[in-house]
Protein backbone atom coordinates (compact mmCIF):
# COMPACT_ATOMS: atom_id res chain seq x y z
CA UNK A 1 0.00 0.00 0.00
CA UNK A 2 1.46 3.40 -1.15
CA UNK A 3 0.87 6.76 -0.16
CA UNK A 4 3.56 9.16 -0.66
CA UNK A 5 2.59 12.78 0.97
CA UNK A 6 4.07 15.31 0.42
CA UNK A 7 4.05 19.30 -0.55
CA UNK A 8 0.24 20.63 -0.11
CA UNK A 9 -0.73 16.82 -0.54
CA UNK A 10 -0.48 13.53 -2.53
CA UNK A 11 -0.34 12.65 -5.65
CA UNK A 12 0.26 9.61 -7.30
CA UNK A 13 -1.02 7.06 -10.10
CA UNK A 14 -4.88 6.64 -10.94
CA UNK A 15 -5.80 2.63 -10.15
CA UNK A 16 -1.79 2.30 -8.63
CA UNK A 17 -1.69 4.48 -5.31
CA UNK A 18 -4.40 7.14 -6.14
CA UNK A 19 -7.17 4.32 -5.61
CA UNK A 20 -11.06 4.61 -3.99
CA UNK A 21 -9.07 2.88 -0.79
CA UNK A 22 -6.07 5.15 -0.52
CA UNK A 23 -8.27 8.08 -1.37
CA UNK A 24 -10.70 7.52 1.71
CA UNK A 25 -7.63 6.75 4.18
CA UNK A 26 -5.95 9.97 3.31
CA UNK A 27 -9.44 11.81 3.61
CA UNK A 28 -9.99 9.96 6.64
CA UNK A 29 -6.37 10.99 8.28
CA UNK A 30 -7.19 14.76 7.36
CA UNK A 31 -10.18 14.51 9.69
CA UNK A 32 -8.16 12.49 12.14
CA UNK A 33 -6.01 15.75 12.32
CA UNK A 34 -8.65 18.09 12.10
CA UNK A 35 -10.52 16.71 15.09
CA UNK A 36 -7.89 17.07 17.27
CA UNK A 37 -6.93 20.57 16.63
CA UNK A 38 -10.24 22.54 15.44
CA UNK A 39 -12.30 23.74 18.57
CA UNK A 40 -16.45 23.01 19.53
CA UNK A 41 -16.50 26.97 18.34
CA UNK A 42 -15.41 25.69 14.81
CA UNK A 43 -17.78 25.06 12.50
CA UNK A 44 -17.28 21.76 10.61
CA UNK A 45 -17.74 22.90 7.08
CA UNK A 46 -15.50 21.47 4.00
CA UNK A 47 -15.37 22.76 0.75
CA UNK A 48 -14.35 20.57 -1.92
CA UNK A 49 -13.37 20.96 -5.53
CA UNK A 50 -11.91 19.16 -8.27
CA UNK A 51 -10.17 19.80 -12.23
CA UNK A 52 -10.66 18.01 -15.30
CA UNK A 53 -8.74 14.95 -14.76
CA UNK A 54 -9.86 11.24 -15.55
CA UNK A 55 -12.34 10.48 -12.26
CA UNK A 56 -11.79 13.57 -10.54
CA UNK A 57 -15.41 14.44 -9.87
CA UNK A 58 -15.56 10.45 -8.58
CA UNK A 59 -12.71 10.80 -6.25
CA UNK A 60 -14.23 14.42 -5.12
CA UNK A 61 -17.19 12.30 -4.05
CA UNK A 62 -15.41 9.44 -2.20
CA UNK A 63 -14.03 12.31 -0.21
CA UNK A 64 -16.96 14.32 0.39
CA UNK A 65 -18.93 10.83 2.01
CA UNK A 66 -15.83 10.14 4.07
CA UNK A 67 -16.55 13.86 5.64
CA UNK A 68 -19.81 13.59 5.93
CA UNK A 69 -19.77 9.94 7.71
CA UNK A 70 -17.33 11.84 9.93
CA UNK A 71 -20.03 14.27 10.79
CA UNK A 72 -18.89 17.08 8.58
CA UNK A 73 -20.78 19.69 6.36
CA UNK A 74 -19.57 19.41 2.71
CA UNK A 75 -19.94 22.40 0.27
CA UNK A 76 -19.02 20.13 -2.93
CA UNK A 77 -18.52 22.16 -6.53
CA UNK A 78 -21.00 20.94 -8.91
CA UNK A 79 -18.41 21.56 -11.73
CA UNK A 80 -15.12 21.37 -12.75
CA UNK A 81 -12.86 24.74 -11.21
CA UNK A 82 -9.46 25.80 -10.33
CA UNK A 83 -7.33 25.76 -7.53
CA UNK A 84 -7.09 29.31 -7.11
CA UNK A 85 -11.51 28.85 -7.00
CA UNK A 86 -11.17 26.47 -4.06
CA UNK A 87 -8.67 28.82 -2.47
CA UNK A 88 -11.35 31.62 -2.45
CA UNK A 89 -14.04 29.59 -1.48
CA UNK A 90 -12.15 28.18 1.14
CA UNK A 91 -12.20 31.88 2.61
CA UNK A 92 -15.67 32.70 1.69
CA UNK A 93 -17.30 29.76 3.24
CA UNK A 94 -15.53 30.11 6.46
CA UNK A 95 -14.59 26.73 5.83
CA UNK A 96 -11.74 24.86 8.31
CA UNK A 97 -9.87 23.91 5.17
CA UNK A 98 -10.61 22.74 1.63
CA UNK A 99 -9.94 19.51 -0.62
CA UNK A 100 -9.12 19.53 -4.26
CA UNK A 101 -8.10 16.90 -6.18
CA UNK A 102 -5.68 17.37 -8.92
CA UNK A 103 -2.37 16.70 -9.87
CA UNK A 104 -1.87 19.77 -11.32
CA UNK A 105 0.67 19.85 -14.07
CA UNK A 106 1.63 15.92 -13.69
CA UNK A 107 1.22 13.69 -16.56
CA UNK A 108 -2.30 12.28 -17.39
CA UNK A 109 -1.76 8.71 -15.28
CA UNK A 110 -1.42 10.99 -12.15
CA UNK A 111 -4.12 12.21 -9.99
CA UNK A 112 -4.01 13.88 -6.69
CA UNK A 113 -5.19 15.76 -3.44
CA UNK A 114 -4.28 18.93 -2.56
CA UNK A 115 -5.15 20.72 1.39
CA UNK A 116 -6.01 24.14 1.80
CA UNK A 117 -5.85 25.66 5.07
CA UNK A 118 -8.98 28.02 6.25
CA UNK A 119 -6.58 30.60 5.05
CA UNK A 120 -6.96 29.81 1.19
CA UNK A 121 -3.58 28.63 1.12
CA UNK A 122 -0.67 26.05 1.28
CA UNK A 123 -0.87 24.17 4.85
CA UNK A 124 2.35 24.61 6.71
CA UNK A 125 5.32 22.32 6.82
CA UNK A 126 4.33 20.95 10.07
CA UNK A 127 0.97 20.32 9.40
CA UNK A 128 1.51 18.07 6.74
CA UNK A 129 4.13 16.00 8.59
CA UNK A 130 1.24 15.37 11.48
CA UNK A 131 -1.28 14.34 8.91
CA UNK A 132 1.64 12.34 7.93
CA UNK A 133 1.39 10.48 10.98
CA UNK A 134 -2.40 10.07 10.72
CA UNK A 135 -2.02 8.13 7.39
CA UNK A 136 0.69 5.70 8.74
CA UNK A 137 -1.98 5.21 11.80
CA UNK A 138 -5.38 4.20 9.38
CA UNK A 139 -2.63 2.50 7.16
CA UNK A 140 -1.69 -0.28 9.68
CA UNK A 141 -5.10 -0.19 10.67
CA UNK A 142 -5.98 -1.59 7.70
CA UNK A 143 -3.00 -3.97 7.21
CA UNK A 144 -4.39 -5.73 11.22
CA UNK A 145 -7.99 -5.85 9.71
CA UNK A 146 -9.41 -4.27 12.91
CA UNK A 147 -10.83 -0.75 11.60
CA UNK A 148 -12.80 -0.80 8.38
CA UNK A 149 -12.08 2.67 7.35
CA UNK A 150 -15.41 4.87 6.15
CA UNK A 151 -16.49 2.25 3.64
CA UNK A 152 -19.83 3.45 2.44
CA UNK A 153 -22.29 1.04 3.26
CA UNK A 154 -21.06 0.32 6.92
CA UNK A 155 -22.26 3.53 7.94
CA UNK A 156 -25.41 4.95 9.49
CA UNK A 157 -28.13 5.62 6.37
CA UNK A 158 -30.13 7.52 8.38
CA UNK A 159 -26.90 10.05 8.56
CA UNK A 160 -25.79 9.72 5.19
CA UNK A 161 -29.50 11.06 4.28
CA UNK A 162 -28.84 14.42 6.53
CA UNK A 163 -30.12 17.00 4.13
CA UNK A 164 -27.50 19.65 5.81
CA UNK A 165 -24.29 17.64 5.79
CA UNK A 166 -23.71 18.69 1.70
CA UNK A 167 -24.35 21.37 -0.75
CA UNK A 168 -23.60 20.73 -4.28
CA UNK A 169 -22.74 24.97 -5.42
CA UNK A 170 -21.66 26.95 -7.80
CA UNK A 171 -17.98 27.97 -6.72
CA UNK A 172 -17.13 29.88 -9.73
CA UNK A 173 -20.02 33.18 -9.42
CA UNK A 174 -18.61 34.67 -6.39
CA UNK A 175 -14.39 33.91 -7.22
CA UNK A 176 -15.22 35.79 -10.82
CA UNK A 177 -17.40 38.26 -8.96
CA UNK A 178 -13.86 38.93 -6.93
CA UNK A 179 -12.02 38.23 -9.81
CA UNK A 180 -13.81 41.73 -11.29
CA UNK A 181 -12.36 43.81 -8.41
CA UNK A 182 -8.89 42.94 -8.83
CA UNK A 183 -8.56 43.45 -12.70
CA UNK A 184 -9.69 46.36 -15.14
CA UNK A 185 -11.56 44.97 -17.49
CA UNK A 186 -13.09 47.67 -19.18
CA UNK A 187 -9.71 49.02 -19.70
CA UNK A 188 -8.53 45.54 -21.26
CA UNK A 189 -11.67 45.96 -23.21
CA UNK A 190 -11.19 49.34 -24.27
CA UNK A 191 -7.04 49.56 -25.01
CA UNK A 192 -6.18 46.00 -26.67
CA UNK A 193 -7.13 45.87 -30.39
CA UNK A 194 -5.20 43.02 -31.55
CA UNK A 195 -6.02 39.28 -31.15
CA UNK A 196 -5.34 37.68 -27.66
CA UNK A 197 -4.84 34.03 -27.81
CA UNK A 198 -5.85 31.77 -24.49
CA UNK A 199 -4.43 28.77 -23.93
CA UNK A 200 -6.69 26.04 -21.58
CA UNK A 201 -4.16 23.03 -22.01
CA UNK A 202 -7.28 20.93 -21.19
CA UNK A 203 -7.30 22.18 -17.49
CA UNK A 204 -9.91 23.30 -15.52
CA UNK A 205 -9.30 27.19 -16.62
CA UNK A 206 -11.12 26.38 -19.04
CA UNK A 207 -14.71 28.55 -19.37
CA UNK A 208 -13.62 31.21 -16.83
CA UNK A 209 -12.56 33.66 -19.29
CA UNK A 210 -15.46 33.59 -21.43
CA UNK A 211 -18.14 33.73 -17.93
CA UNK A 212 -15.73 36.82 -16.69
CA UNK A 213 -16.65 38.36 -20.15
CA UNK A 214 -20.31 37.48 -20.20
CA UNK A 215 -21.04 37.95 -16.38
CA UNK A 216 -19.82 41.58 -16.91
CA UNK A 217 -21.33 42.44 -19.99
CA UNK A 218 -18.26 43.52 -22.55
CA UNK A 219 -18.90 43.65 -26.06
CA UNK A 220 -19.11 40.99 -28.26
CA UNK A 221 -16.56 42.34 -30.25
CA UNK A 222 -14.14 41.97 -27.31
CA UNK A 223 -14.88 38.10 -27.13
CA UNK A 224 -14.30 37.81 -31.25
CA UNK A 225 -10.56 38.96 -30.22
CA UNK A 226 -10.43 35.96 -28.20
CA UNK A 227 -8.95 32.84 -29.51
CA UNK A 228 -9.43 29.69 -27.29
CA UNK A 229 -7.22 26.90 -27.69
CA UNK A 230 -7.40 23.40 -26.08
CA UNK A 231 -10.30 24.40 -24.11
CA UNK A 232 -12.73 21.09 -24.28
CA UNK A 233 -11.84 18.15 -21.10
CA UNK A 234 -9.27 15.52 -22.50
CA UNK A 235 -7.85 13.66 -19.10
CA UNK A 236 -4.89 12.59 -21.58
CA UNK A 237 -4.59 16.52 -22.39
CA UNK A 238 -3.30 15.57 -25.70
CA UNK A 239 -0.51 13.48 -24.84
CA UNK A 240 1.42 16.32 -23.20
CA UNK A 241 1.85 17.50 -19.47
CA UNK A 242 -0.83 20.09 -18.89
CA UNK A 243 2.45 22.02 -17.52
CA UNK A 244 2.78 25.67 -19.13
CA UNK A 245 6.52 25.86 -20.23
CA UNK A 246 7.99 26.18 -23.51
CA UNK A 247 8.60 22.22 -24.53
CA UNK A 248 4.57 21.95 -24.13
CA UNK A 249 3.37 25.35 -25.76
CA UNK A 250 4.07 25.02 -29.44
CA UNK A 251 0.57 24.74 -30.78
CA UNK A 252 -0.26 28.41 -28.47
CA UNK A 253 3.54 30.30 -30.10
CA UNK A 254 2.39 28.87 -33.98
CA UNK A 255 -1.18 30.23 -33.15
CA UNK A 256 -0.07 33.37 -31.85
CA UNK A 257 2.35 33.75 -34.74
CA UNK A 258 -0.35 33.05 -37.41
CA UNK A 259 -2.95 35.34 -35.91
CA UNK A 260 -0.26 38.20 -35.15
CA UNK A 261 -2.21 38.10 -31.71
CA UNK A 262 -0.44 40.71 -29.53
CA UNK A 263 -0.34 38.26 -26.28
CA UNK A 264 -0.58 34.15 -25.84
CA UNK A 265 -1.46 32.89 -22.26
CA UNK A 266 -1.51 29.08 -21.33
CA UNK A 267 -2.95 28.10 -18.00
CA UNK A 268 -1.76 24.98 -16.31
CA UNK A 269 -4.04 21.76 -15.33
CA UNK A 270 -5.51 23.47 -12.10
CA UNK A 271 -4.95 27.03 -12.89
CA UNK A 272 -3.01 28.55 -10.94
CA UNK A 273 0.33 28.93 -12.95
CA UNK A 274 0.55 30.37 -16.14
CA UNK A 275 3.12 30.44 -19.43
CA UNK A 276 3.34 33.68 -21.50
CA UNK A 277 4.09 34.11 -24.90
CA UNK A 278 4.53 37.58 -26.75
CA UNK A 279 3.68 38.90 -29.98
CA UNK A 280 6.69 37.97 -31.53
CA UNK A 281 6.04 34.61 -30.41
CA UNK A 282 8.90 34.44 -27.89
CA UNK A 283 8.35 31.90 -25.18
CA UNK A 284 8.87 34.49 -21.72
CA UNK A 285 10.14 32.59 -19.14
CA UNK A 286 9.36 33.17 -15.12
CA UNK A 287 12.05 35.06 -15.02
CA UNK A 288 11.35 37.53 -17.37
CA UNK A 289 6.92 37.51 -16.70
CA UNK A 290 8.09 37.89 -12.98
CA UNK A 291 10.01 41.18 -12.67
CA UNK A 292 7.33 42.71 -15.57
CA UNK A 293 4.91 41.96 -13.01
CA UNK A 294 6.78 43.64 -10.81
CA UNK A 295 7.61 46.85 -13.00
CA UNK A 296 4.19 47.03 -14.15
CA UNK A 297 2.92 47.56 -10.48
CA UNK A 298 5.49 49.73 -9.14
CA UNK A 299 6.04 51.68 -12.07
CA UNK A 300 2.90 52.44 -13.85
CA UNK A 301 0.46 51.68 -10.83
CA UNK A 302 3.06 53.17 -8.03
CA UNK A 303 1.94 50.04 -5.58
CA UNK A 304 4.26 49.61 -2.84
CA UNK A 305 4.92 46.50 -0.73
CA UNK A 306 7.67 44.19 0.29
CA UNK A 307 8.85 41.28 -2.74
CA UNK A 308 8.92 37.99 -2.13
CA UNK A 309 10.40 35.32 -4.09
CA UNK A 310 11.70 31.70 -3.93
CA UNK A 311 15.40 30.59 -4.55
CA UNK A 312 14.86 29.73 -7.92
CA UNK A 313 13.57 33.30 -9.48
CA UNK A 314 16.02 35.82 -10.76
CA UNK A 315 18.45 38.73 -10.57
CA UNK A 316 16.12 41.49 -12.58
CA UNK A 317 13.39 41.33 -9.85
CA UNK A 318 16.23 42.29 -6.72
CA UNK A 319 17.17 45.08 -9.36
CA UNK A 320 13.61 46.60 -10.06
CA UNK A 321 13.29 45.99 -5.99
CA UNK A 322 16.53 48.00 -5.54
CA UNK A 323 15.39 51.11 -7.30
CA UNK A 324 12.19 51.54 -6.06
CA UNK A 325 13.16 50.64 -2.53
CA UNK A 326 10.79 47.76 -2.49
CA UNK A 327 12.27 45.17 0.65
CA UNK A 328 12.96 41.70 -1.28
CA UNK A 329 12.89 38.07 0.89
CA UNK A 330 14.10 35.35 -0.70
CA UNK A 331 12.64 31.81 0.33
CA UNK A 332 13.29 28.11 -0.40
CA UNK A 333 11.40 26.13 -2.89
CA UNK A 334 7.60 26.02 -2.44
CA UNK A 335 4.91 28.34 -2.50
CA UNK A 336 4.46 27.67 0.82
CA UNK A 337 7.38 29.98 1.90
CA UNK A 338 5.61 32.90 0.17
CA UNK A 339 2.48 31.80 1.44
CA UNK A 340 3.70 32.58 5.18
CA UNK A 341 4.96 35.89 4.17
CA UNK A 342 1.75 37.04 2.64
CA UNK A 343 -0.18 35.84 6.13
CA UNK A 344 2.42 38.52 8.36
CA UNK A 345 3.61 41.01 5.97
CA UNK A 346 2.69 43.47 3.31
CA UNK A 347 3.67 41.43 0.41
CA UNK A 348 3.24 43.37 -3.12
CA UNK A 349 4.37 40.48 -5.25
CA UNK A 350 5.05 36.73 -4.36
CA UNK A 351 6.21 34.28 -7.27
CA UNK A 352 7.98 31.06 -7.68
CA UNK A 353 9.88 29.95 -11.14
CA UNK A 354 7.44 27.44 -11.84
CA UNK A 355 4.80 30.05 -13.16
CA UNK A 356 3.03 30.86 -10.31
CA UNK A 357 2.35 34.32 -9.18
CA UNK A 358 0.35 36.14 -6.08
CA UNK A 359 -0.82 39.49 -6.57
CA UNK A 360 -4.16 40.15 -5.12
CA UNK A 361 -3.59 39.91 -0.96
CA UNK A 362 -7.22 38.33 -0.69
CA UNK A 363 -6.11 34.85 -0.87
CA UNK A 364 -2.11 33.99 0.00
CA UNK A 365 -1.66 31.77 -2.66
CA UNK A 366 -0.94 31.74 -6.79
CA UNK A 367 -3.59 32.42 -8.73
CA UNK A 368 -3.50 32.04 -12.75
CA UNK A 369 -6.17 33.81 -13.74
CA UNK A 370 -5.60 37.02 -11.89
CA UNK A 371 -1.99 36.93 -13.31
CA UNK A 372 -2.90 36.93 -16.63
CA UNK A 373 -5.65 39.44 -16.14
CA UNK A 374 -2.91 41.60 -15.02
CA UNK A 375 -0.38 41.02 -17.93
CA UNK A 376 -3.46 42.02 -20.19
CA UNK A 377 -4.14 45.24 -18.35
CA UNK A 378 0.05 45.99 -18.37
CA UNK A 379 -0.81 45.94 -22.28
CA UNK A 380 -4.03 47.72 -22.16
CA UNK A 381 -2.52 50.44 -19.38
CA UNK A 382 0.88 50.93 -21.04
CA UNK A 383 -0.38 50.64 -24.79
CA UNK A 384 2.98 49.13 -25.84
CA UNK A 385 3.06 45.67 -27.37
CA UNK A 386 4.19 42.97 -24.97
CA UNK A 387 7.88 42.49 -27.10
CA UNK A 388 8.74 46.25 -26.24
CA UNK A 389 8.15 46.19 -22.39
CA UNK A 390 10.33 43.19 -22.53
CA UNK A 391 12.91 44.77 -24.60
CA UNK A 392 12.64 47.69 -22.68
CA UNK A 393 12.54 45.99 -19.29
CA UNK A 394 16.18 44.21 -20.43
CA UNK A 395 17.68 47.30 -21.42
CA UNK A 396 17.52 49.08 -18.32
CA UNK A 397 17.51 45.67 -15.59
CA UNK A 398 19.78 43.72 -18.10
CA UNK A 399 19.86 40.67 -20.06
CA UNK A 400 18.13 37.43 -18.15
CA UNK A 401 18.71 33.93 -19.92
CA UNK A 402 17.66 31.28 -17.88
CA UNK A 403 17.40 27.54 -18.72
CA UNK A 404 16.76 24.62 -15.77
CA UNK A 405 17.33 20.61 -16.35
CA UNK A 406 16.25 17.97 -14.25
CA UNK A 407 18.59 14.77 -13.74
CA UNK A 408 18.02 11.17 -13.01
CA UNK A 409 18.64 10.95 -9.25
CA UNK A 410 17.58 7.32 -7.59
CA UNK A 411 16.16 8.56 -3.97
CA UNK A 412 19.15 6.12 -2.50
CA UNK A 413 22.17 7.52 -3.86
CA UNK A 414 22.20 11.03 -1.97
CA UNK A 415 21.94 12.65 1.26
CA UNK A 416 21.03 15.98 0.84
CA UNK A 417 23.81 17.77 3.31
CA UNK A 418 26.32 15.68 2.00
CA UNK A 419 25.58 16.49 -1.64
CA UNK A 420 26.01 19.90 -0.68
CA UNK A 421 29.23 19.46 1.14
CA UNK A 422 30.58 17.37 -1.62
CA UNK A 423 29.27 20.06 -4.19
CA UNK A 424 30.61 22.91 -2.11
CA UNK A 425 33.89 21.65 -1.89
CA UNK A 426 34.78 21.50 -5.47
CA UNK A 427 33.35 24.89 -6.59
CA UNK A 428 36.62 26.77 -8.13
CA UNK A 429 37.37 30.29 -7.25
CA UNK A 430 35.85 31.66 -10.72
CA UNK A 431 33.43 30.41 -13.15
CA UNK A 432 32.42 32.70 -16.19
CA UNK A 433 35.96 34.12 -14.98
CA UNK A 434 34.10 36.14 -12.92
CA UNK A 435 34.80 35.60 -9.05
CA UNK A 436 31.68 33.99 -6.37
CA UNK A 437 29.75 36.60 -4.89
CA UNK A 438 28.14 34.16 -2.41
CA UNK A 439 26.67 30.65 -1.76
CA UNK A 440 23.63 29.93 -0.29
CA UNK A 441 22.85 26.16 0.61
CA UNK A 442 19.29 26.67 2.38
CA UNK A 443 17.84 24.69 -0.17
CA UNK A 444 20.51 22.84 -1.89
CA UNK A 445 23.58 25.10 -2.72
CA UNK A 446 23.15 28.19 -5.24
CA UNK A 447 26.47 30.18 -6.49
CA UNK A 448 25.91 33.46 -7.11
CA UNK A 449 28.87 35.47 -9.35
CA UNK A 450 29.83 39.32 -9.49
CA UNK A 451 27.74 40.30 -12.09
CA UNK A 452 24.70 38.22 -10.33
CA UNK A 453 24.76 35.17 -12.75
CA UNK A 454 23.82 32.04 -10.47
CA UNK A 455 23.60 28.41 -10.69
CA UNK A 456 21.78 26.58 -8.00
CA UNK A 457 21.29 22.67 -7.50
CA UNK A 458 18.65 21.05 -5.94
CA UNK A 459 17.28 17.83 -5.06
CA UNK A 460 13.29 17.96 -5.91
CA UNK A 461 11.21 17.56 -2.45
CA UNK A 462 8.90 15.81 -4.89
CA UNK A 463 10.66 13.23 -6.97
CA UNK A 464 14.00 11.51 -7.53
CA UNK A 465 15.27 14.59 -9.74
CA UNK A 466 17.84 16.76 -9.52
CA UNK A 467 17.25 19.95 -10.66
CA UNK A 468 19.80 22.29 -11.78
CA UNK A 469 18.92 26.28 -12.78
CA UNK A 470 20.83 29.00 -14.41
CA UNK A 471 20.42 32.17 -15.13
CA UNK A 472 22.89 34.73 -16.83
CA UNK A 473 22.79 37.55 -19.42
CA UNK A 474 23.60 35.12 -22.16
CA UNK A 475 22.43 31.53 -23.58
CA UNK A 476 25.69 30.72 -24.16
CA UNK A 477 27.22 31.05 -20.35
CA UNK A 478 23.75 29.70 -18.79
CA UNK A 479 24.06 26.62 -20.93
CA UNK A 480 27.82 26.76 -19.88
CA UNK A 481 27.27 26.73 -16.15
CA UNK A 482 24.97 23.92 -16.32
CA UNK A 483 27.06 21.94 -18.12
CA UNK A 484 30.00 22.57 -15.93
CA UNK A 485 27.83 21.21 -12.97
CA UNK A 486 26.24 18.54 -14.36
CA UNK A 487 29.47 17.11 -15.26
CA UNK A 488 30.48 17.06 -12.11
CA UNK A 489 27.32 15.59 -10.70
CA UNK A 490 27.28 12.63 -13.11
CA UNK A 491 30.99 12.15 -11.46
CA UNK A 492 29.52 11.74 -8.08
CA UNK A 493 26.38 9.70 -9.30
CA UNK A 494 29.16 7.59 -11.07
CA UNK A 495 30.77 6.83 -7.65
CA UNK A 496 34.10 8.59 -9.11
CA UNK A 497 33.36 11.92 -6.17
CA UNK A 498 31.91 9.93 -3.06
CA UNK A 499 28.66 11.63 -1.40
Amino acid sequence: MKIKFGTEGWRGIIADDFNFSNIRIVSQSIINYLNKNISKFDDRKIVIGYDNRFASELFAKVVSEVFINNRYKVILSNSAITTPNLCYSVKKHNSIAGIMITASHNPPQFNGLKIKAKYGGPIPDWVGKEIEKEIEKEIEKEIQNTVIVNKSETEPKEYLNMEDTISVQDLKNSYLDYIKLSIDLKLIENSIKRNIVIDYMHGSSAGYIEQLILKNNLKNKFINKIIFIRKNRDPLFDGKNPEPIEKNLNILIDTVTKTKSCVGIAFDGDGDRIGVVDDKGRYLPPHIVFPLLLLYLCKYRNRKGKVAQTISLGYLSERISKKYNLELEETPVGFKYICELILKQDILLGGEESGGYAISKEVPDRDGLIAGLTILEMIAYTGKKLSVLVDELQKEFGKSYFYRIDLPLPEIIYDKNKFVDNISGAIPDKLLNLSIKNIKTYDGIKITLSDDSWILMRPSGTEPVLRIYSETSSKKNTYLLIDTFKKLIEKIMKGEKQI
